[in-house]
């Protein structure tokens, strides 16, 4: 019994290696946040906060014009709590001891951090879908070319994102496929054979390009073609009421589709100057129709139109009888693949409690900060041992930082 606690942390550590080496997400995330860590252990639905950049307003002449400091802050929620559990015999956990670890690494640690790390991904991926809300590239194409790459970083540029050749795009995996094909073409073998002879995608433009089989899907709403604004919200709403739907339709919008308002503009978060492109906002409710056409949205992000607010991020109000523009073909399904600043991705993997009468180990990557709990147990009634791996994590996209493709 006196090397149970070793070997747990024995485990833990390669487990911990192993996470190290998984998914672009999870590695390019920005995960800086140790010391908002007040106390030693966590639990899932545990809360921090993260300031946004502030925002101010810029005078003109002489007299300056006393402004109040407006700063923001954001909950990121550890809302996940991912665990694999397995049976083991005492005999596989002898060979973990007596063979360089490579044998209880291969069939118990590597497929569970392996599917931790999977989870995760697609969690992160999913939510990209909502918490995002500025689009670039075609729904109905695929991404075949370096200028769509190109269009990504001028959409960042026009909303301010100061990218210093550190972004990242993470493309589903036939989406990479097709620009590695179109790369094939422009890169003389001698002095590019990442791409030529291994297919990798590097880096182009500012980002460091990834393959990610995590990359989520979404399938646009009903739609209708008189959708129109049926009264003028305020400046700060997040609601808008609609009407010309259709009579009674199910999923007229459904979570995550991209629609723009008629003539609104985004505007430059750093000057407010009009950028000439219409902005771009993202459903977060499903909007069901009544029997007269009507219904009511909820839009990410909230339409800021007062001229006298820092955070002003439309040209021009959006009033009753605009006409509402749904990206993408109604009932169809796009890639969204997710582009961003180095800030535009939070990811917190906080160390979790020790749990009793169990031997656990609770290991931190200091340098990566991440953490993993491993925890092995005999049961008495089934008679067998039992290893688990938990990886508690919170993670969040920041919509002043990232850009979704939208892809075939």
């Amino acid at each position: 019994m006196a090397n149970q606690i070793p070997v747990t942390e024995l485990i833990a550590n390669a487990a911990l290696a192993e996470l190290a080496t998984n998914n672009s997400l999870l590695l390019t995330g920005a995960r800086t946040y140790e010391s908002d860590f007040k106390q030693p252990d966590y639990q899932a639905g545990d809360t921090i906060r993260l300031r946004k950049q502030t925002q101010v307003t810029v005078n003109q002449g002489r007299v300056g014009v006393l402004q109040d400091s407006i700063e923001k802050t954001e909950p990121l929620a550890i809302d996940y709590q991912l665990n694999v559990t397995r049976e083991y015999s005492t005999r596989e956990l002898t060979l973990f001891m007596n063979t360089d670890q490579a044998p209880f690494n291969e069939r118990y640690i590597r497929p569970a951090v392996q599917a931790l790390c999977k989870t995760a991904e697609s969690i992160i991926a999913q939510l990209a879908i909502t918490e995002l809300n500025y689009v670039s590239g075609n729904p109905a194409a695929p991404v075949n070319s370096w200028g769509i790459v190109d269009q990504i970083y001028a959409k960042m540029e026009t909303q301010a994102m100061q990218i210093m050749n550190d972004g990242y795009l993470a493309l589903a995996p036939f989406q990479a496929s097709a620009l590695k094909s179109s790369a094939q073409n422009f890169f003389n073998p001698t002095l590019n054979e990442d791409i030529t002879f291994s297919s990798r995608l590097g880096h182009y433009s500012v980002f460091d390009l990834f393959s990610n089989q995590s990359i989520a899907f979404h399938t646009v709403g009903a739609g209708a073609a008189g959708a129109v604004v049926a009264a003028t919200p305020v400046s700060g709403a997040s609601t808008v009421n609609l009407s010309g739907l259709g009579a009674s339709v199910t999923g007229v919008f459904m979570p995550g589709d991209s629609i723009q308002f008629t003539g609104v503009n985004a505007v430059n978060p750093i000057d407010r100057s009009d950028t000439g492109l219409l902005m771009d906002f993202t459903v977060l409710n499903q909007v069901d129709s009544t029997a007269g056409g009507l219904g009511s949205i909820t839009v990410n992000p909230p339409i800021i139109s007062d001229p006298a607010d820092p955070y002003r991020n439309v040209s021009i109000p959006v009033v009753a009888t605009m006409p509402v523009i749904l990206i993408g073909v109604a009932g169809s399904r796009y890639h969204v693949n997710p582009a961003y600043h180095p800030r535009g991705l939070d990811i917190v993997i906080p160390p979790m409690e020790v749990l009793d009468n169990v031997n656990t180990s609770v290991v931190t990557d200091r340098d990566l900060n991440v953490s993993l709990r491993v925890e092995r147990q005999g049961s008495l009634l089934n008679d067998v041992n039992m290893l688990r791996i938990d990886l508690l994590f919170g993670t969040k996209w920041h919509d002043q930082y990232g850009v979704k493709l939208l892809s075939l």
